[in-house]
């Protein structure tokens, strides 16, 4: 099973498509029973993802998985190492399988090498297994990995954004030996809907594109947009949150049919970052 669990869900109003809100504790118990049920065997979480990490540590179930969380702003050792144990502490764990950065910027300061050597250290001793970062551009990414012995990314990947399943990208995480994961395999939601917010029909020819697709193949928008995780072989799990256990049920029924499909994906790939960016949907939110 490549899912990942997204739990952001679980601390925040998220997603373009959210008409439902946070998720409930008894919910959010719920999913992350049936999730391993399924096979599901990753969490991806962050300290700024509101009480999520709270709800991971306080749910039993919660223990039955890799966790992968993400730091919040920092400037130092000393706050790193304060962020690494309030995270360990909300979450009643004594390991991570992953700790990234939400962000390389701090990186590329004066203090982003004692804080990498200090990461090490914890590696060392067994508090994290990998630590990266959360990526948001191919270039970003490739300034990264030649700055830095990472382990892990996380980065945007759907059937609209392959950006950075490009041959240089590609080799370069593989040259490297990273771990990746990818989020944003539903563009907030948008790709398993029929019918797509009004703000976006500009786009009226790629939606009916992705239409035409579905039709053809007797699929719905979800199995679609899920048929990438079975041909990006080198990415080890793709993350995504669920509001309901019905939810994850429809995404895991949607995950294993995905694996049927065999599509030229290259095709529908597309560039305009006003699209495949939801950072730069806030010129259409007066629309959504």
């Amino acid at each position: 099973m490549k899912l990942a669990l997204g739990c952001v869900q679980f601390g925040l109003n998220y997603g373009v498509t959210n008409t439902a809100g946070k998720v409930s504790e008894a919910e959010a118990s719920n999913i992350l029973h049936h999730a391993h049920l399924a096979g599901v065997d990753t969490l991806d979480t962050a300290a700024l993802y509101g009480a999520s990490e709270t709800v991971l540590g306080q749910n039993d179930s919660g223990h039955h998985f890799q966790i992968v969380t993400k730091l919040p702003a920092i400037n130092s050792v000393n706050e790193l190492e304060r962020a690494v144990s309030a995270s360990l502490s909300k979450l009643k764990v004594k390991r991570l399988q992953g700790l990234l950065f939400h962000r390389t910027d701090i990186l590329f300061t004066p203090v982003g090498r004692p804080l990498s050597q200090r990461l090490q250290q914890y590696q060392k001793d067994g508090v994290i297994a990998e630590w990266g970062a959360s990526v948001y551009h191919p270039k970003e990414l490739l300034n990264l990995l030649a700055n830095y012995s990472i382990g892990l990314v996380q980065l945007p990947l759907n059937i609209l954004d392959q950006r950075f399943l490009s041959p240089e990208i590609t080799q370069a995480l593989q040259a490297n030996q990273v771990t990746v994961h990818a989020r944003s395999l539903l563009l907030q939601g948008l790709l398993c809907q029929a019918t797509w917010p009004k703000a976006f029909n500009q786009w009226r020819h790629i939606q009916q594109q992705l239409a035409d697709l579905t039709m053809h193949h007797q699929v719905s928008p979800m199995t679609l947009a899920m048929s990438i995780c079975h041909q990006a072989t080198n990415v080890e799990r793709f993350v995504l949150g669920f509001q309901s256990v019905e939810q994850l049920k429809q995404g895991i029924q949607a995950y294993h049919l995905g694996a049927k499909l065999q599509l030229q994906l290259a095709t529908l790939a597309q560039k305009d970052e006003q699209l495949i960016n939801p950072a730069r949907w806030s010129a259409l939110k007066k629309t959504l």
